[in-house]
């Protein structure tokens, strides 16, 4: 579970291998990439919105589909656009 201002960004962040090599011990999903490969993930955009709205509404995904790689359970990062 992930919310972006910059979707290309994150697509491009995810794809390389590099990034994801840097970050593995930070962030568990980018460890699962590079351990077990692209082929079983899939990437589904949920909800479309304004910038000032996209914690609350990863909140609200958290809360709701308690995704197996979302460590946190409350969103506690402010949007800079």
């Amino acid at each position: 579970m992930g919310s972006s201002v910059d979707l290309s960004k994150r697509l491009r962040n995810y794809f390389n291998i590099s990034y994801l090599s840097d970050l593995k011990d930070i962030i568990l999903i980018y460890k699962a990439l590079l351990a077990h490969g692209f082929d079983g993930v899939t990437l589904e955009i949920l909800k479309y919105c304004e910038p000032i709205n996209l914690i609350k509404r990863e909140q609200h995904y958290i809360d709701l589909l308690k995704p197996k790689y979302n460590i946190l359970k409350y969103c506690r990062v402010k949007i800079r656009y």
